[in-house]
């Protein structure tokens, strides 16, 4: 049987604009990688790694900073 906890935090207002920063870089990210990789099988038929995903964050960085 799993068991899980649950915790409760109480960030002050710097600490959530971090947080909220955070999660949005994190989601674009995901949203980006996502999208390259859904777009190379519809047009091409090609599945790319994760490794190769992994790879492509160093062009996403350059791009945007």
């Amino acid at each position: 049987m799993k068991r899980g906890n649950r915790y409760r935090i109480y960030p002050n207002k710097e600490q959530k604009v971090l947080m909220e920063k955070h999660f949005g870089s994190t989601r674009f990210v995901y949203n980006k990688l996502l999208n390259i990789k859904s777009t190379l099988y519809r047009k091409c038929r090609i599945s790319i790694s994760e490794f190769d995903l992994n790879n492509h964050l160093l062009v996403l960085k350059e791009i945007y900073p």
